[in-house]
């Protein structure tokens, strides 16, 4: 969801209205913090025991289909 929302929201850094876009570039920032630390985690645990290896493929499986279906149907 982050990865989708910053492409949304960098758009809106430039908006003519000052404050609003001063807002979506803190709000940015925040949204590539998460994205990061996603990142970081999956890769932690993708390199890690076989136990960690297992958990992030399962969490994989769970949310694959779920987020695939927040860009609509086919």
């Amino acid at each position: 969801v982050d990865g989708a929302a910053i492409q949304n929201q960098v758009m809106l850094t430039r908006t003519s209205y000052g404050p609003y876009a001063r807002a979506m570039v803190k709000i940015c920032k925040e949204e590539s913090f998460h994205q990061r630390q996603g990142y970081e985690i999956v890769m932690k645990l993708a390199q890690g025991s076989p136990e960690q290896k297992t958990m992030a493929q399962e969490s994989l499986n769970r949310w694959w289909w779920p987020s695939l279906m927040m860009f609509g149907p086919s």
